[in-house]
């Protein structure tokens, strides 16, 4: 009744999800034509005011919002996306425009991410990603001495939990794509954390763990975890911070899910820190 549900993205709440949006129509594929077709005549016309409505405060960040969210799903979103032919400067913005849709959403929407990981696919969108995410911490209350000042145009502010826990999800799934790697959070001191970087990072490291497993239909691969956590091995102060996750905070996480998904955060934790181990020893030897 509410669209093909079953792909990420093509189905939308009645009452629209993102906040504030008074106005927002659900939006269901169209079956004639393959396309997606909004919920009443004005369509294009509703999408435009809820651009307006989520800050998007250019033309080019409205085209870009339009065509993410008028998307049947991911792939038709990434070809919308390269038909706008944005100039090189221009395409900077599309990894802001994704990260606030997905913050935006009442609940982790796996759409974005899915968006996220096809563009990273260039170098300079995955560069313009982390980026973003090390904006997202100065947000978030962490600073370095020599950072300059972040540039915000949403007037957003800070940001509340639901917003980190969806965009923790997200970055989360970038790394268990092998879009980015661990190495973005060198940037963090993981064993002292503002409050807010400190729920981004467990959730964050909870979804690299367990996201894997739960797409493992043995049960649990250590293949997986070995992969993503190996590439620590260039940033040993961040190889020091995800120990005391891996040992300190993680097998104590109350938002991993149920006693099974707790099970296996911990037996990943436990492979985590094998590797980064190894890690250390190969660093001794090379000495």
């Amino acid at each position: 009744k509410r669209g093909k549900w079953w792909l990420v993205g093509a189905s939308w709440a009645e009452n629209g999800s993102f906040k504030g949006t008074s106005q927002y129509r659900a939006l269901v594929p169209n079956e004639a034509n393959g396309h997606i077709s909004v919920g009443n005549e004005n369509g294009l016309r509703d999408l435009a005011h809820l651009a307006r409505e989520q800050r998007m405060n250019t033309d080019i960040r409205r085209a870009i919002f339009v065509t993410v969210v008028s998307a049947s799903d991911h792939q038709d979103a990434c070809l919308r996306l390269m038909k706008l032919k944005l100039k090189k400067v221009q395409e900077l913005e599309i990894p802001k425009v994704i990260i606030h849709c997905s913050s935006a959403e009442k609940h982790y929407n796996p759409y974005y991410a899915l968006i996220a990981n096809r563009l990273c696919g260039d170098k300079k969108l995955r560069i313009a990603f982390q980026f973003s995410l090390w904006d997202l911490f100065k947000r978030m209350g962490e600073t370095n001495h020599d950072d300059d000042p972040v540039e915000d145009n949403s007037d957003e502010g800070l940001l509340d939990t639901r917003q980190l826990v969806n965009l923790a999800k997200m970055f989360g799934a970038l790394i268990v794509g092998g879009s980015i790697d661990l190495s973005v959070l060198r940037n963090l001191n993981l064993r002292y954390l503002q409050a807010k970087s400190q729920i981004f990072v467990e959730v964050l490291l909870v979804t690299v763990l367990l996201h894997p497993q739960l797409q493992c239909k043995s049960g649990r691969d250590e293949q997986p975890i070995t992969r993503i956590f190996s590439k620590a091995k260039d940033t040993p102060s961040t190889r020091r911070g995800l120990e005391y996750f891996l040992k300190k905070v993680l097998p104590k996480t109350d938002i991993a899910g149920g006693e099974a998904e707790l099970a296996t955060v911990r037996w990943a934790c436990k492979v985590a820190a094998n590797v980064l181990d190894s890690l250390h020893t190969a660093d001794t030897i090379d000495a």
